[in-house]
């Protein structure tokens, strides 16, 4: 299951998904996660927002999931009750979700919330009982206390809690090995006292004294072509430092080559950093356990909170209050709430109003002067009216009574995302060209934007569709090649049919949806012409009379396509023109495509450009002025594949990005981002 934020933005080109997720759910310092400015425990986060100079973005359903409960928001929401600091809104959706992990697989039940709602959608307030489809728009976000935001909150019971983190209390334990029934995004190791750092991965020299010995505990981090080591803070802050990082490993099989890809349980030695130095560890020395992100590492910083004995909201959990005392800097401080999972009384609860909020009756350096009788009758009306929980069908209430888990929503969405995966897909179009600089410059552009893309995002499929027509067995094997030094897929495509039929069932895309499809290839104005000059051309084009044929939803929310094709925003199908006055960019490809798949389309108006695939003019003249070492071994390399299959290639892919072209000259050149509308 892949979950999104309930308020979406554009995912930009370079940015990470944590850091996407983030942005998108945008947070009211003052009614953060776990606790308010008033020191009670808060059991989500206020998102706020703007809507001023136009309409506000739709709160949508972050997962596949059911319809629990809801309440259309009352009218009156500038007078008692709802109205105390301020006019707030009392929409509400409730969802329960099922999530299913692990081998044998494990189903874990969840709850998402969204409060504050100003207007609820009729088809959801109709379907309660029934499924619902993530990216439904539930309503949209109304006001709390006279501000624009609304409350959005992720939790669960503690039966569901252990299934999900393996634990229900406490820090992870490294006495014994990781679960193995579910594991998933970064592997980690525990080094205990006493682990040798040796100067060479090789047994025969494992006698040898050792460059060092621990006297701490250590916590490496193996993932994607990065080594982390981690250790407490002597401060006794709680929070894990970063020594600096060590990129290398060694493949436990020695048949390998060194520089392949290898799995975290392969990696017999690895080189990782210790305090002043690195050194190399037998990673299945005894003593060495081994761990994966779901089990949820508290030196990655989720900690699990459960130490506040009181039923009351007030926050009085000794954890808490020692990270208040210890970490002096907010940032830091947030960040340690942001991965803390923590346990307390369900905020919507109207039986257990009293028990609750007493607190609020006795002097507190959160509330001055204490409630007096007129003051607490109405804050609790206020909190009466927004509450909703004997309202529950029986089930949830059992669900979400007593004490129950609550989560940071970005971390646990960012977090549940890495144990889900996504496709990223370059499709690559026949070259008519057989000029040797020509010949690959798709297939090179392709490699080199999908190692950009692998290097932010590594737990994911990769795959290189290429239209074959034109294309040599040695073209091929060089694609091999590189698919196989970074991870990558690649298959032979013989016309639009196939390369729909991948796209629509190449993958389960209820499980593995697709996030970016990237097109490099000829293009017409509002088509992409992969098999552009060629006999059998119309069979090879994806264009606006027939880009339908690929199913809506194949794409996650935050998806996108990116057109590195000449004049996919042309807007115009009938022709080959080199001065195009009117693109009618409305009515192009990338528009159409846009507002089809409801996801950006990059495209450009003009034409694209190839030219510096394998080296601009400017590093050729460079090279000839300095003899770069780097560029003299990429050339080297070219001119040998010319040799073997009359095409230049490189196997790391194209040295320098697609260009903009400068026909239709009187176009804009922007690579420009097409909205859904």
């Amino acid at each position: 299951m892949l979950l999104a934020p309930p308020i979406l933005f554009s995912q930009r080109k370079t940015e990470a998904d944590d850091d996407w997720v983030r942005r998108c759910i945008h947070v009211d310092k003052n009614r953060d996660f776990p606790v308010n400015n008033l020191g009670a425990w808060h059991g989500g986060v206020h998102i706020p927002h703007t809507d001023a100079g136009g309409a506000a973005n739709p709160v949508r359903a972050i997962a596949e999931g059911e319809i629990v409960f809801c309440r259309y928001p009352s009218d009156r929401i500038s007078e008692d009750p709802l109205c105390y600091l301020g006019a707030t809104d009392d929409g509400v959706v409730l969802l329960r979700h099922t999530l299913t992990l692990g081998d044998p697989e494990v189903n874990i039940v969840f709850y998402s919330l969204c409060q504050h709602l100003k207007q609820v959608r009729r088809n959801v307030l109709e379907g309660v009982g029934t499924p619902i489809k993530k990216g439904t728009i539930l309503g949209t976000s109304g006001r709390v206390d006279g501000k624009n935001g609304f409350h959005f909150q992720i939790c669960c019971d503690d039966k569901n809690l252990q299934k999900l983190a393996g634990r229900s209390t406490g820090n992870l334990d490294i006495s014994k090995p990781g679960r193995s029934d579910i594991t998933y995004g970064d592997k980690h190791y525990y080094l205990p006292s006493g682990t040798p750092f040796m100067a060479a991965p090789d047994e025969k020299k494992a006698t040898r004294p050792p460059l060092y010995i621990s006297d701490t505990e250590l916590f490496v981090t193996f993932t994607d072509k990065k080594v982390l080591t981690r250790q407490e803070n002597p401060a006794g802050s709680s929070i894990y430092t970063k020594l600096s990082e060590a990129g290398v490993r060694l493949p436990a099989a020695p048949a390998r080559d060194y520089g392949e890809t290898v799995t975290w349980n392969e990696a017999e030695w690895i080189c990782a950093n210790y305090p002043g130095g690195s050194g190399w560890v037998k990673m299945t020395a005894p003593g060495i356990n081994q761990y994966s992100d779901a089990d949820f590492p508290h030196w990655m910083g989720w900690s699990l909170v459960d130490d506040d004995s009181n039923a009351d909201s007030q926050c009085d959990s000794p954890v808490i209050q020692q990270w208040q005392q210890q970490i002096k800097d907010e940032k830091s401080l947030k960040e340690k709430y942001f991965y803390a999972i923590c346990r307390f009384p369900f905020e919507w609860d109207e039986t257990t109003l009293d028990s609750r909020f007493s607190w609020l009756k006795q002097d507190n350096k959160f509330v001055q002067p204490a409630f007096n009788p007129p003051s607490w009758d109405k804050f609790i009306n206020h909190a009466n009216a927004l509450s909703f929980f004997d309202k529950l069908p029986a089930d949830a209430r059992t669900a979400l009574s007593d004490r129950i888990w609550h989560f940071n929503p970005a971390a646990f969405i960012t977090h549940i995302n890495k144990a889900s995966q996504v496709e990223y897909i370059a499709v690559v179009g026949t070259q008519i060209h057989a000029d040797p600089a020509n010949k690959l410059s798709f297939i090179g552009q392709a490699v080199r934007y999908m190692r950009r893309y692998k290097a932010i995002e590594s737990n994911s499929k990769y795959t290189i569709l290429v239209f074959d027509i034109g294309y040599k067995s040695e073209h091929f094997k060089l694609l091999e090649l590189s698919c196989r030094k970074f991870g990558f897929e690649y298959k032979k495509v013989d016309g639009s049919f196939e390369f729909f039929a991948h796209l629509n069932n190449g993958s389960d895309r209820s499980i593995i949806p697709v996030k970016q499809l990237s097109v490099f290839c000829h293009g017409l104005p509002s088509e992409f012409a992969f098999g552009y000059e060629y006999p059998d051309a119309e069979r090879l084009s994806v264009n606006l009379h027939n880009f339908t044929e690929i199913q809506s939803d194949i794409f996650n929310q935050s998806g996108r396509i990116n057109s590195y094709a000449c004049r996919t925003a042309m807007g115009r199908i009938d022709g080959h023109s080199e001065f195009e006055l009117t693109p009618q960019e409305e009515d192009s490809l990338a528009q159409k495509m846009a507002e089809y798949f409801n996801i950006p389309v990059s495209a450009y108006v003009v034409r694209s450009d190839y030219a510096d695939t394998w080296g601009s003019k400017l590093q050729r003249f460079a090279h000839k002025l300095n003899k770069m070492d780097w560029f003299e071994e990429l050339s080297l390399e070219r001119a040998e594949n010319i040799k073997y299959c009359g095409a230049a290639y490189n196997i790391d892919g194209a040295l320098n990005d697609v260009g903009v072209g400068t026909t239709p000259y009187n176009l804009s050149k922007e690579y420009k981002d097409y909205l859904p509308k």
